[in-house]
């Protein structure tokens, strides 16, 4: 189990980001993940699969009422979250943790850039046909006559 700063750690982002999810999703999170006040926070691998997701999710510009609506059917990003320094001490010591934040984040860019590129792609049609639409309309008010004549066919 982790604490949240050891969660912050793994997953590379700062205390307050990883607590914030936590307060926010923690009807997704297990009992030890809220206790009482003056507890510590512990998150195990179902806190941390949760909590991966979100990254995963909120990387993508998912609105948190989405996320919840994700998490509240079950779905998590991951089948099964990395694994934890806690587990093995000696990742940490080999760079192994700072591989897996690595990859993770390189997982999510490398979606965002299929993302921007498909979105471009469909910019890039929508303007090839407005560029056709735009000529036609111009060819019609510097020719009206013989534009209408070809259009009408006489």
């Amino acid at each position: 189990m982790l604490t949240i700063g050891q969660a912050a750690k793994e997953m590379g982002l700062p205390k307050s980001t990883v607590r914030g999810w936590v307060a926010d999703f923690n009807d997704y999170l297990s009992d030890n993940a809220k206790p009482e006040k003056g507890q510590v926070k512990r998150l195990d691998t179902d806190d941390m699969a949760v909590l991966w997701s979100v990254h995963l999710w909120r990387s993508q510009h998912t609105s948190k009422p989405d996320i919840h609506e994700r998490l509240a059917t079950g779905e998590r990003a991951y089948l099964e979250a990395p694994q934890s320094a806690e587990n093995e001490p000696e990742s940490a010591e080999n760079g192994e943790g700072v591989e897996t934040a690595v990859s993770t984040a390189l997982t999510l860019f490398q979606g965002k850039i299929d993302e921007l590129t498909e979105r471009l792609i469909e910019a890039e049609t929508r303007a090839a046909v407005a560029e056709r639409e735009l000529e036609i309309i111009k060819e019609a008010a510097t020719d009206k006559k013989g534009f209408w004549a070809r259009v009408l066919g006489r």
